[in-house]
């Protein structure tokens, strides 16, 4: 019966005990904009139904038990803002209509159980600014396409399945704030342009399989308070550069084959 509501703009249900599946008739109130039914016992598929809210600005369906796969007709969300879909058992991968959304700012999908790849796609988002997609079965590679996401302030790929190297154009992002690529399978070396990213506090790399050399350009970073590196297969040594590190309270780099001494002055400017 919720369609006959069909001038509803705003439907708010998060937090609460609402379960059963979201009905397909949802597709009938195409002057929703806003649309939450976070924190529930929600469970069935996203309805493909949901590619008629062209009007839709946010779409909260986090920590809920909805499964199977998010379906291709969401790329027609173009007014899309925030799209969270996290801490649910939805899997399959990533739609690569999701680049037809040109308008997100958030985009959660953290905490299912998503396969396959990050869709090049992804590039086409220039306005978003938090990417999490953590916590999921991803694979392949980071998409180089991700250094035209000019306005990303934090992104979140931690505990995947992701390989190769991290892409040198992540040095693009120059708004970047935090970057956790922690706990996957990342191989090649810390890019040299990961010195671009002026504004950077926190950077975990850790459990991958990273080589070679930690940059010199890490002294660019005077912003960083956490560096996470242990756990992978740097080496070489630890470049003097990371003495203008002062406001680094987190700095681990266990695990490696690091050689040499320490840089003589690294205490004499940390806090």
């Amino acid at each position: 019966e919720i369609g006959k509501l069909s001038n509803l703009k705003y439907l708010w249900l998060g937090t609460n005990n609402f379960n059963g599946s979201i009905p397909q008739e949802i597709g009938k109130l195409q002057n929703l904009e806003i649309l939450h039914v976070q924190e529930n016992q929600i469970f069935g598929h996203i309805p493909v139904e949901i590619g008629k809210l062209v009007n839709l600005t946010e779409l909260w369906l986090q920590d809920n038990g909805i499964f199977g796969s998010i379906p291709r007709e969401i790329g027609k969300l173009l007014n899309l803002n925030n799209l969270f879909l996290s801490n649910n058992n939805l899997s399959g991968p990533i739609p690569q209509e999701i680049g037809m959304m040109t308008n997100l700012l958030q985009l959660d999908l953290s905490s299912n159980s998503f396969s396959g790849t990050i869709p090049s796609t992804i590039g086409n988002l220039r306005n978003l600014t938090h990417f999490y997609a953590y916590a999921n079965h991803l694979s392949g590679s980071i998409p180089s396409e991700v250094g035209k996401l000019h306005s990303l302030v934090t992104i979140k790929l931690l505990g995947n399945n992701l390989s190769g190297s991290i892409p040198s154009s992540i040095g693009n992002l120059v708004y970047f704030e935090s970057i956790l690529l922690f706990g996957n399978k990342l191989s090649g070396s810390i890019p040299f342009a990961i010195g671009n990213l002026t504004k950077l506090t926190k950077l975990s790399l850790r459990s991958n399989k990273l080589s070679g050399p930690i940059p010199s350009t890490i002294g660019n970073l005077t912003k960083l308070s956490t560096l996470a590196l242990f756990s992978n297969k740097l080496s070489g040594n630890i470049p003097i550069e990371l003495n203008k590190l002062s406001n680094l309270k987190i700095l681990s780099f266990s695990y490696n084959n690091f050689i040499g001494p320490l840089p003589h002055n690294i205490c004499i400017s940390g806090k």
